[in-house]
């Protein structure tokens, strides 16, 4: 019993210094792809507790408590360095996302077309919704810059994604394409949308 916990939570000692190594690294030398060895040691971490198992349960709850504010830790530090990406469509019609999170908040950038640019920006809030209890809804400010309509875009998302995750979140939209058709109009508007509910699953799958 002795030996298990003993093994349990050198891995997870290992974990915790090799992930806080790493992070002030990454402070220093602003290298935010360093991070992939503080993955390695989550995994460590989530292999020294598979041999808590067969301890004693004061001895598993000491350890769960390490392991959690090990996690609590690569959260806070690790993920908020980390700037993701996601895209939808092809040429004329393609839209990016690129955001990261900032505490427990979330900044996204969405451009496309074959002119990307800052149009507008949003932010939304999450509340409870006035009327369905127990629904999460929102509220979003918006500027647009003169001739600009990357509001509905904007908006759209902000709106979208703070509901979804519960996040204050902030967006920045510039999306454009000279001499656009009705359907390109129509398509680069739709990949916003299917841009979107990437950032809204990959945020999820974080928490």
């Amino acid at each position: 019993m002795t030996q298990s916990f003993a093994k349990a939570a050198s891995y997870v000692d290992y974990a915790y210094t090799t992930a806080h190594a790493m992070y002030l690294k990454n402070r220093k030398n602003k290298m935010s792809r360093d991070i992939i060895p503080q993955y390695l040691s989550i995994q460590k971490a989530v292999g020294g507790a598979k041999y808590a198992n067969s301890i004693a349960p004061s001895w598993q709850s000491l350890l769960k408590k390490k392991a959690k504010n090990l996690f609590k830790f690569f959260r806070g530090s690790v993920m908020e360095s980390r700037v993701f990406y996601e895209e939808e469509g092809k040429g004329r019609c393609r839209v990016w996302a690129s955001f990261f999170l900032m505490g427990d908040d979330l900044v996204v950038g969405i451009g496309g077309g074959k002119k990307p640019h800052v149009g507008a920006l949003a932010v939304a809030e999450p509340r409870p919704s006035r009327d369905k209890p127990g629904v999460i809804s929102s509220t979003s400010s918006v500027i647009t810059l003169l001739s600009h309509k990357d509001d509905i875009v904007a908006r759209e998302a902000a709106d979208s994604i703070a509901r979804e995750t519960n996040r204050v979140v902030t967006v920045t939209a510039g999306v454009h394409t000279e001499n656009a058709t009705k359907k390109e109009i129509e398509t680069l508007l739709e990949n916003s949308r299917l841009v979107t509910q990437k950032i809204i699953k990959r945020i999820k799958n974080l928490t």
